[in-house]
């Protein structure tokens, strides 16, 4: 009966190995998945008679690839990454308000100064009058049109910034949730691989909008 429950043991054990296997390739292209491991353990003898006599295998437990480390300095990286993007295109949209050249305000600029300038220079010249005024409205139709553009950019600014506060209070919630769940689920030996991945992938998430530190507590 013994051997017969040891090849019990031993499938059973096997079996578990194989649908871990199983979980990793079907997951190969899931975000945030971390790779998992079983380990196998000498189950503890039985005394019989005079000696001890194993009893097979048995599972150790299921650990993820997992290093601490390493994962918060990606989380870092990501924040930084995240805040130079949204930096550089708030900057570029900026600079798009300033054309250099003659689409420029500093040429339109220069346009009404030489035509003022012509004016003092004849000032009962009707022709240097028309185009001192053309070219002092075309510089001011500029103006008004960049300044147009830059409330523009500061309500799309707004709006983006209520978009990530939501955003923000959502991911909050959701990872205070699956702390909850873990702190649940978790035994002593035993982690919640899945919902430690999906806490992993909230926070990395978190980290696109605000950088954040983690402490496990």
């Amino acid at each position: 009966m013994t051997a017969l429950n040891i090849a019990a043991r031993a499938l059973t054990t096997n079996l578990a190995a194989l649908q871990v296997v199983g979980n990793n390739i079907a997951n190969v292209n899931t975000a945030g998945y971390s790779r998992q491991t079983i380990s196998l353990e000498e189950s503890f003898g039985q005394r019989i008679g005079k000696g001890y006599f194993g009893k097979g295998v048995e599972i150790g437990g299921v650990t993820r690839s997992y290093d601490d480390y390493l994962t918060r300095q990606s989380q870092l990286t990501r924040s930084l990454e995240a805040g130079n993007t949204a930096r550089y295109q708030k900057l570029q949209q900026l600079e798009a308000l300033y054309p250099q050249g003659e689409a420029g305000l500093g040429n339109a600029l220069n346009d009404a100064l030489n035509a003022w300038q012509d004016v003092s220079s004849a000032p009962t010249n009707l022709t240097a009058r028309t185009v001192a005024i053309t070219a002092s409205e075309t510089f001011t139709s500029q103006i008004r049109d960049t300044a147009s553009r830059m409330d523009e950019l500061r309500n799309g600014a707004t709006l983006q910034a209520g978009s990530i506060t939501t955003s923000i209070n959502r991911l909050a919630g959701e990872i205070a949730s699956l702390n909850n769940a873990i702190i649940a689920r978790r035994g002593d030996t035993v982690e919640p691989l899945d919902l430690l991945d999906a806490r992993d992938r909230a926070i990395r998430e978190l980290n696109q909008f605000v950088q954040t530190s983690t402490v496990p507590d």
